[in-house]
């Protein structure tokens, strides 16, 4: 490095040393000095700097404040800081100006990050504020450091009153492991998205929420907190509570006149066939099925209210889920000529659970297998074991389910769709009810696909103990 030889008092080797860019200036506005840093910070060499002035290298400088700043530090000798920005190099600095007998020196740096920086967290501050969604960060034990003005709406708090209080503030106290796990996740670096729960207001009325929370890393990838979005789902929650006493009450109206007809059915179809009108029989016969179609469609709606009711009536005893999956075949595959449902394996698999909602279970699943594999012939099931575990498998060869659709496979009302967009019959109850009665079981039931070669659905129950 170079300096102009009157001003050789400087210690110059030290000033290579430090992190900011160091500029010495004359009276004559001429650099007789810069540092290693200096150069870097403007992208030019030493030997291109000392000797010419300030505003015949960086014209762009003339008429901005950062001029001003400098004449007025030479006038008054005063010491300033300031923060510009240099549009050539797109870059901000700050600048320190210190007044000496020799001129200036002006001690710099590049803080174009942090005001980026600043800028998003303007950006993420109006979005926060502005929000319909209450949002708040806490840290890994819970203590909450933000929260914006809809979660004082939502909640009751606040945020004078929120702040550095624990997150049970707003947690029922029934609901409190329901945060350690969730605490548990994000430890890990989990997501979590769309989790319907409960929280409670300041006043003590309850307030049905939807949670996506992610984890706060820190610029060494540490995990130091939680970003938790919460929004009010009350209304449509009511809204579905309503639907859901709607469709139980119409159900239960339907059921009635249902019955009387599948009664008066069944009683003039014998009379036909004692005298002999065998051309009448086939319509009847037709007539009493769809009849059963409709009797099947009203109870999966009474199920689906019972289950969000949380009435679903289940009856425990022991179950040999081999021998139900033999008597439901039994039962299935007259009904279903086309397509041999065919047992590849099984073994004794003895479970505690209700033997008629497991079979609703199994007479779901394989008439699904049916109905979504209408160009294949065949149907296979199996039952297998390990130490604490039976496991159902009912496989088509159909056209199977697009990966985006798997995840919503089990949703209430959800129906299968073809690659043309055209739904399969149904009403898109029968999974949903089938995965509740399973978990109800303390089981799981998942599915492997892959479109246009089939689906397996699989369950998992615990043996009996």
């Amino acid at each position: 490095m170079q300096q102009a030889e009157h001003n050789t008092f400087y210690p110059f080797v030290l000033l290579d040393t430090i992190g900011e860019a160091v500029f010495v200036i004359d009276t004559q506005w001429r650099y007789t000095y810069v540092n290693k840093k200096a150069e870097e910070l403007v992208g030019r060499p030493c030997e291109e700097l000392l000797g010419n002035t300030i505003w015949e290298l960086f014209p762009e400088t003339v008429a901005t404040i950062f001029s001003a700043e400098m004449h007025r530090a030479v006038q008054q000798n005063t010491p300033t800081c300031i923060e510009t920005y240099y549009p050539p190099l797109q870059k901000w600095f700050e600048s320190r100006i210190h007044p000496s007998a020799a001129g200036l020196v002006v001690l710099s740096q590049d803080i174009t990050e942090r005001k980026l920086l600043e800028v998003e967290r303007g950006k993420y501050a109006a979005l926060v504020s502005s929000s319909d969604d209450a949002i708040v960060s806490k840290t890994l034990d819970g203590t909450i450091t933000s929260w914006n003005h809809t979660a004082e709406r939502m909640f009751g708090y606040t945020a004078e009153e929120a702040i550095g209080q624990h997150i049970t503030l707003i947690i029922p106290p029934e609901l409190h492991q329901e945060e350690e796990d969730i605490i548990g996740k994000l430890r890990q670096g989990i997501r979590i998205r769309h989790y319907e729960t409960v929280r409670v207001r300041k006043d003590g009325t309850k307030v049905d929420v939807s949670l996506s929370i992610s984890p706060i890393i820190d610029r060494a990838g540490n995990i130091i907190g939680a970003a938790k979005i919460a929004r009010d789902i009350t209304e449509r929650i009511e809204l579905e509570r309503r639907k859901d006493e709607f469709i139980s009450m119409a159900s239960h109206e339907l059921k009635t006149p249902i019955t009387t007809l599948k009664g008066f059915t069944s009683m003039l179809l014998r009379k036909l066939e004692r005298q002999g009108m065998q051309e009448e029989v086939p319509m009847l016969t037709r007539m009493d099925a769809q009849i059963n179609r409709l009797t099947r469609l009203i109870d999966e709606l009474l199920d689906v209210s019972k289950v969000q009711a949380g009435r679903l009536d289940y009856e425990e005893e022991p179950v040999d889920l081999a021998a139900l999956l033999r008597e439901t075949v039994e039962i299935l595959q007259p009904t279903s000529p086309t397509h041999p449902l065919i047992v590849k394996e099984t073994t004794h698999a003895m479970i505690m659970g209700d033997k008629d909602r497991l079979g609703q279970v199994l007479t779901n699943l394989i008439g699904n297998a049916i109905k979504y594999s209408p160009q294949a012939n065949q149907v296979d099931l199996s039952i297998t074991t390990s130490n604490k575990t039976v496991t159902l498998r009912v496989r088509d060869y159909g056209v199977g389910i697009p990966k985006a659709h798997q995840k919503h496979i089990f949703d209430r009302f959800y129906r299968g769709r073809v690659s043309h967009n055209k739904a399969f019959p149904g009403l898109g109850m029968g999974l949903y009810i089938a995965h509740e009665i399973v978990k109800w079981h303390g089981g799981e039931i998942t599915v492997e696909s892959e479109e246009g070669k089939g689906s397996t659905f699989v369950v998992s129950l615990p043996l009996k103990k």
